[in-house]
């Protein structure tokens, strides 16, 4: 984990237990963010390989109209973004459980 959530957790507190309390009163929520995470990525998938199917059948099929792949470029910015989005879940989840903010500098000893 981060440098800065450890030094969060030795400043403010995050211990196994005060995380299980958390978890406890909080885990609809955190399940509601696990589900919007994995339909993002399902989603974002799912095109990937409906393009690529595509592209294979109007490639086979000569009356089929021409379909573009996408480029490598164009998957790996798709990626990223997934991942991105992916990220700051659970960077909110983890927020939710912890209270996990970034303690400034001149807090620290």
């Amino acid at each position: 984990m981060n440098y800065d959530y450890w030094v969060f957790c030795w400043y403010r507190g995050c211990f196994p237990r005060q995380v299980w309390t958390s978890l406890k009163n909080q885990w609809l929520y955190v399940l509601r963010d696990l589900n919007d995470t994995a339909i993002v990525w399902y989603t974002g998938h799912k095109e990937e390989m409906d393009l690529a199917e595509a592209a294979e059948n109007a490639a086979s099929d000569p009356l089929a109209e021409p379909v573009e792949a996408l480029s490598l470029e164009a998957k790996k910015q798709r990626w990223i973004a997934m991942a991105e989005a992916i990220g700051k879940t659970v960077a909110e989840i983890v927020h939710d459980l912890t209270g996990f903010h970034r303690i400034p500098l001149s807090e620290q000893l």
